[in-house]
C-alpha cells in the first residue's frame, strides 16, 4: 500500500452525534451483520460436514486449530500495520479476500472434490485475513463514536452479532437439510463480498500521519511495554487466556450433545442460535441502561455464568433443557465481552489501539490451538458430561479469580 492513511472518506463523525444518525457507524454495523450471518452459517456447515463425514472430534479440533493459529502468529504484527495502513483498505480488502476464499471452498464442495486438507488450508487462509480485519474494526469504532457512547456502540455491535448468530445457524441448519453444505458455503462467500462493498461508503476519520519508518518488532515491544505498565490489562489478558483454554472446545463438543439428544443439523443450528439469543438479550439490556460505571462486575459475573451454563449443558436431560441452558450461556458471554471491550477501548489510546488490541487478542487466545488438540482427542474416548463439567468449573473459577487482578475495581 503506497497510501498510508485514508485519503478518501475523511469527514469525521462528531462525538456527540447520535448513533442512529451516524452513517459511517451504521454502515459498519450493517455490513458486519451481513458477513457475520454468513460466517455463522459457514461454521455450522464446516462442523456438520466433518461430523457426518468422519464423526471425529479430533478432525474438528484440527480444523479449529487452523482457524485460531493465524491470529496468534500474525496478530501482533498485523496490529502494528493497522496503526499505519489505511484501516478502510484493510476492512474492505479483508472482506473481499475472505469472500473469494469461501467461494472457492463452495466450488470444491459442490463438485465433491473437497478434502479435509483443503478445508484446513482454506480455513488457514481465511483466518489470516481475519487477523488483519478484526483489530482494524475494533480500533475504528472509537473513532466513529464519542467516548460516552462506547458501551452503547459495542452493545449495538454485539446485537448485530446476535442477529447474525440467530439467523446464521438457523439458516445454516435449514439450508444444509434442504440443499446441502455447498450452498451454505456459497451464501457465506457472497455475504463477505456484500460486506466489503458496503464498507466502501464508510467515512473513516483521518488520523495523524506517522512519519517515522515502520518498525513492526519495535512497535510490538512498545505495545508489550504499554500492557505491562497497565497491570489491569495484563491481568485481564492472562485470565482470559486460561478461560479460552476451557471455553473454546465447547463448539466441537456440541455435535456430540446434539446427536445424544436425538437431533440433526437443524438442532445443532438451534442450539447455536439459542446462545446468540441470550447474548443479544444481555446486549439489549446494556444498550438500554445508562453507561455502566463499574464495568468489572459484568466482566466477572458474566464469566461465572458462562462456566455454570457449560456444566449444566453436559447434564441436560433433553433438547428443550439444552436450549434453555444455551440462552443463559449466551447471556453470560454478552455481559462479559461487552463490558470488557468498552473497558479496553477506554483505557488504550487511539494511536496504540491496533497493536495493543492485536497483542491482547494473541495472548488471550494463545492456548486455543492446544485446547482444541487436547480436548478433540480426549473427547473421543471420554463421556461428554464430565468433560463439560471440568471445562465449566474452570471457567467459573477463572471468572472469580478476576477479583484478585490489581486495579480491576478501577475499571
Amino acid at each position: 500500500m503506497t497510501e498510508r492513511f485514508d485519503c478518501a472518506h475523511r469527514e469525521a463523525t462528531p462525538a456527540a452525534q447520535p448513533l442512529g444518525r451516524n452513517r459511517s457507524f451504521l454502515l459498519l454495523w450493517a455490513g458486519r451483520t451481513v458477513s457475520l450471518t454468513g460466517d455463522r452459517l459457514h461454521l455450522i456447515a464446516i462442523i456438520w460436514w466433518l461430523q457426518q463425514g468422519f464423526g471425529s472430534t479430533a478432525l474438528m479440533g484440527l480444523v479449529m486449530i487452523c482457524f485460531t493459529l493465524p491470529p496468534l502468529v500474525l496478530g501482533p504484527l498485523a496490529g502494528t500495520y493497522v496503526d499505519r495502513w489505511s484501516r478502510r483498505r484493510i476492512v474492505i480488502g479483508a472482506d473481499l479476500v475472505r469472500g473469494v476464499i469461501v467461494l472457492l471452498l463452495a466450488g470444491l464442495a459442490w463438485t465433491g472434490a473437497l478434502q479435509v486438507w483443503q478445508l484446513a488450508l482454506l480455513t488457514l487462509l481465511h483466518a489470516s485475513a481475519s487477523a488483519f480485519f478484526n483489530p482494524a474494526v475494533a480500533a475504528t469504532i472509537p473513532n466513529l463514536v464519542g467516548p460516552d457512547q462506547l458501551t452503547r456502540a459495542n452493545s449495538l455491535t454485539q446485537i448485530s452479532e446476535t442477529g447474525s448468530g440467530v439467523a446464521g445457524p438457523a439458516l445454516g441448519g435449514l439450508i444444509i437439510a434442504l440443499w446441502g453444505v455447498p450452498v451454505a458455503f456459497l451464501v457465506n462467500g457472497l455475504s463477505f463480498l456484500l460486506s466489503g462493498l458496503w464498507a466502501v461508503g464508510i467515512s473513516f476519520p483521518r488520523r495523524p500521519a506517522l512519519t517515522e519508518p515502520s518498525r513492526p518488532l519495535a512497535e510490538l515491544r512498545e505495545a508489550m511495554a504499554f500492557v505491562n505498565s497497565r497491570r489491569v490489562l495484563l491481568g485481564l489478558c492472562l485470565v482470559a487466556a486460561m478461560l479460552n483454554f476451557f471455553a473454546a472446545p465447547v463448539i466441537i463438543l456440541l455435535p456430540r450433545l446434539v446427536q445424544r439428544l436425538g437431533q440433526n443439523a437443524a438442532g445443532f443450528g438451534l442450539l447455536d442460535a439459542a446462545v446468540t439469543v441470550g447474548l443479544g438479550a444481555s446486549a439489549l439490556a446494556l444498550a438500554a441502561l445508562p453507561e455502566v460505571r463499574r464495568r468489572y462486575l459484568p466482566i466477572i459475573w458474566g464469566t461465572v455464568l458462562v462456566g455454570l451454563a457449560v456444566v449444566a449443558l453436559g447434564m441436560a436431560p433433553h433438547f428443550a433443557a439444552a436450549l434453555v441452558v444455551c440462552l443463559f450461556l449466551g447471556a453470560g458471554i454478552g455481559l462479559g465481552s461487552i463490558a470488557e471491550m468498552a473497558a479496553l477501548q477506554a483505557i488504550v489510546p487511539d494511536e496504540k489501539r491496533g497493536r495493543v488490541f492485536a497483542l491482547l487478542e494473541t495472548v488471550s487466545t494463545a492456548l486455543r490451538p492446544l485446547s482444541f488438540g487436547i480436548v478433540g482427542l480426549a473427547a473421543q474416548d471420554l463421556p461428554l458430561a464430565p468433560v463439560l463439567a471440568i471445562c465449566g468449573l474452570a471457567i467459573a473459577a477463572g471468572g472469580l479469580s478476576l477479583y484478585q487482578v490489581r486495579g480491576i475495581r478501577e475499571i
